[in-house]
């Protein structure tokens, strides 16, 4: 995986120090399955400390990785813009009830509209059958499909080019200084035996 991320992201084991106070903490499940077999991440930094970002068994693609670390670094998924209802349709009734609130549109307040148009390609927007239920599924419903009621695929290959965008634009307005790909450092203090998969 570190050819993936390798080029703008340096991993440490830093359990031993503890140096790193806050930081990303990449929590990998490991063959007895101690850790959460999920793939989730809190949207940016939302405490003193570590921040956990899980990756699961079936988590461990370069686009699944990227969309986790993107929500660590304070993006939403992108089928939550304050203006999606203008390219997709949502349906509550066909989603599984704890997962409803990956759908909840961002109000206005929140949405940091960097000018980026709607991109159904992001790697931090959802397929049509993410966490239907399984009535829906048996009856042949969506999730969410396109506005003419099409299903689409999740794209999980890569970040697309306006996820990108988004990125420079959001770090570009807090850095100070010129960007480096070797000032963006994320920690890691939880590596598990399967270090070859990163």
């Amino acid at each position: 995986m570190s050819a993936y991320i390798g080029a703008c992201i340096v991993f440490y084991d830093d359990s031993e120090t503890q140096k790193y106070v806050d930081h990303i903490n990449v929590r990998q499940y490991d063959e007895n399955w101690s850790h959460d077999t999920g793939c989730w991440s809190f949207v940016g930094h939302v405490a003193n400390g570590a921040q956990d970002l899980n990756l699961g068994p079936d988590c461990l693609i370069k686009g699944t990785i990227q969309h986790e670390f993107l929500h660590a670094l304070g993006f939403y998924h992108e089928h939550t813009r304050a203006d999606r209802d203008d390219f997709v349709k949502v349906f509550p009734e066909n989603i599984i009830d704890e997962y409803e609130i990956n759908y909840d549109k961002l109000p206005w307040s929140l949405w940091a509209n960097v000018g980026s148009p709607y991109d159904i390609a992001s790697v931090m927007h959802y397929g049509s059958t993410f966490f239907r239920t399984t009535e829906a599924a048996s009856a042949g419903l969506y999730a969410m499909t396109d506005l003419e009621d099409q299903a689409f695929d999740a794209q999980r290959d890569r970040s697309s080019s306006i996820d990108m965008h988004q990125v420079w634009f959001t770090i570009s307005k807090t850095m100070t200084r010129e960007v480096h790909k070797n000032d963006i450092r994320i920690f890691v203090v939880d590596i598990s035996e399967r270090q070859d998969v990163f």
